[in-house]
């Protein structure tokens, strides 16, 4: 009977090689997949590196339906013209004076937002994994033209909006679960798309998007308030997860 064992121990080697061979087959396909949409993330950053200039900027007055469609959640904050000497510490009160609220708040700097097409993004992620080439009006049409707004104006009209409503409008307010930071060629794109690949209907991935990039270097000065920038930064993340989508 001992002839048998080393045809029982062949067998087992043998299945254990094209188990090893098929994992190392699979494993090559995944890196291959991943190199694949890495170099369309880069082909897509090298093309669409700078904003769109021949879109259409209007300025949105309060109480307009422009400004109606941004509170309401249909458009996208896209970009951010932050604020300098906005961001300067306040003057302390004198003894005859009370410290307002408004004053230790920033002030100055801009919000542009447009019509983005999600959509396009939930159907095609890794042709669309670039949030500059999702905001152009290559893939958004509608975003040919960009709404203009005062950001901490914008920002305080729609957090009592969402207060007021509490959940009673279409609106979601999504707080930020994480933050990929970015490098080149590291797979940073990859990573941050492929967690709005598992749920795309419920999950929000900004891919290089520029204004929290511009809101964290607003500060890059001595005479900066610090709490001031903290709020700046707070606030377009708060406008970024704000969507009726």
């Amino acid at each position: 009977m001992r002839p048998a064992a080393p045809a029982a121990v062949a067998d087992i080697n043998a299945t254990t090689i094209a188990t090893i061979s098929s994992q190392k087959q699979f494993r090559g396909e995944r890196r291959k997949k991943a190199f694949a949409a890495e170099n369309r993330a880069e082909n897509n950053r090298k093309k669409w590196k700078f904003p769109d200039k021949s879109s259409i900027d209007i300025e949105v007055e309060p109480g307009s339906e422009e400004e109606k469609l941004i509170i309401s959640g249909g458009l996208t904050l896209v970009e951010i013209v932050a604020p300098t000497l906005g961001l300067a510490p306040s003057i302390p009160p004198t003894d005859n004076e009370e410290q307002s609220s408004a004053s230790v708040s920033y002030s100055g700097g801009f919000a542009k937002f447009c019509k983005v097409n999600w959509a396009a993004y939930k159907k095609d992620i890794p042709t669309n994994c670039m949030f500059s080439f999702l905001s152009s009006s290559e893939v958004s049409e509608d975003c040919e033209t960009k709404y203009t707004v005062d950001i901490k104006t914008i920002v305080d009209k729609a957090r009592a909006y969402d207060q007021t409503s509490k959940g009673q409008t279409e609106v979601s307010v999504m707080k930020p679960n994480g933050f990929v930071f970015h490098e080149s060629r590291c797979g940073s794109t990859l990573v941050a798309n492929s967690l709005a690949a598992f749920a795309p209907e419920k999950t929000r991935v900004y891919s290089e998007s520029g204004p929290p990039v511009l809101a964290m270097k607003a500060c890059d000065f001595q005479s900066c308030d610090e709490g001031k920038h903290i709020e700046l930064i707070r606030d377009v993340i708060y406008l970024m997860g704000r969507s009726s989508d």
